[in-house]
């Protein structure tokens, strides 16, 4: 069916927990069962199979693209090229934005969100990706509780994607957002929703998986209780003496520290490794050390005691964390902490007309599994069970 203009109601966008396995579980309904392709278990759409894909809620904006590069093969004796050579696996990349509320989509995006566990974990270890689709229906008609037939949609599909950066920002005025930013190997493109090729390809060789299938869920609005939170949902939990200069001690009562923004940042940038034989990378493993960000920008009101000079040689560590609370019963729907932060910078801005200003810069090392100490914490407060999702 053709389409004049394709606007946000009628797209979605979906994740699997794994780019290159099975898309259901084989059992009825979304629970528990050995991981089992389509085909394999009756019918296309399969809606009581225990499909393993799952939709990112609260999404605000979905950015994709591809990037071939080639290399020219030039001689003595002629201007133009023989030819142009593919040496290199193309550029897929993923950018989306979404409101956070109680950590369903940091658990479809594999990040351990149970408070006690390194955030990232799972991502230190993920070989194969994940695979993301983009639905869209027809012209006029929302994605959430469509019922239209399968020849008025198309799934574009992005395989083996990996996350390279995450970032939460919440600021006066603004809804808290989370920003994404993922990585992949291919993109397809296909008629319908169901009973498709996954766009997972073989590492090694970048070989297209042509034994696994996929169908999309039903589209819905979620089922958080809530359709976002506010800034004045947010909860600050820094040190009295987080800040050298200025006075931190009175974020819980208002009287000295005004927050006006937060910034929490986890760059995971990762690197292709080729090797001859094959023009795609076998693995994209994540650039370590690992380093975690948190910036806040506030009003000045009143000015500590610090000494620069002192700092150097006693340096503390502390644990910063934003809670964002249920506004109907004050009860806390998600939590991130960054563990063991040190001061990287303190910077006061003040000027005729305006309110003096200071930004806080820390940062901090992500660590292994087992490290309690350093790193990046989630938690959140979804109940509801996620099939096969770490």
């Amino acid at each position: 069916m053709a389409r004049n203009r394709v606007i946000y109601q009628s797209e979605a966008l979906f994740v699997s927990p794994n780019a290159t396995g099975f898309h259901f579980t084989g059992a009825g309904g979304a629970g528990s069962g050995n991981a089992s392709n389509v085909t394999g278990i009756g019918g296309k759409h399969a809606p009581d199979k225990g499909n393993l894909i799952q939709q990112l809620t609260r999404v605000q904006s979905a950015n994709y693209s591809f990037t071939i590069n080639r290399t020219d093969v030039n001689e003595f004796g002629r201007l133009a090229r023989l030819d142009a050579l593919i040496t290199e696996s193309p550029t897929v990349s993923l950018d989306f934005n979404y409101y956070p509320i109680d950590g369903r989509n940091e658990e479809l995006l594999k990040f351990v969100v149970d408070g006690t566990t390194n955030a990232i974990k799972n991502h230190l270890n993920d070989t194969v990706g994940s695979n993301f689709f983009i639905e869209t229906v027809q012209e006029g008609a929302d994605v959430a509780d469509n019922s239209d037939g399968d020849d008025t949609k198309t799934t574009i599909s992005l395989g083996n994607g990996f996350l390279s950066d995450y970032s939460i920002e919440a600021s006066v005025g603004s809804i808290p957002s989370a920003s994404v930013t993922i990585e992949g190997f291919n993109m397809k493109a296909d008629e319908g929703t169901t009973g498709l090729k996954i766009p997972g390809v073989t590492l090694e060789d970048g070989t297209p998986i042509t034994n696994r299938e996929f169908s999309l869920p039903a589209g819905s609005t979620g089922d958080h209780g809530l359709a976002a939170l506010r800034p004045g949902d947010l909860e600050l939990q820094i040190p009295s003496d987080a800040g050298l200069i200025v006075n931190t001690s009175g974020e819980d009562s208002g009287t000295s520290f005004h927050v006006q923004s937060v910034n929490f940042s986890v760059p995971m940038s990762r690197t292709p490794i080729e090797r001859l034989g094959s023009v795609f990378p076998y693995v994209r493993v994540p650039d370590v050390p690992l380093n975690a960000s948190f910036t806040m920008n506030a009003l000045v009101a009143d000015i500590g005691t610090g000494n620069l000079a002192v700092l150097i040689d006693n340096e503390v560590k502390r644990d910063l964390k934003v809670k964002m609370k249920d506004p109907s019963d004050n009860s806390t729907t998600m939590t991130f902490e960054i563990k063991g932060a040190l001061l990287d910078s303190e910077s006061f801005s003040s000027d005729i007309g305006g309110n003096k200003t200071v930004d806080l810069t820390f940062s901090t090392q992500v660590g292994g599994p087992e490290d309690t100490e350093n790193g990046v914490f989630i938690s959140g407060s979804h109940a509801t069970s996620i099939p096969q999702h770490p």
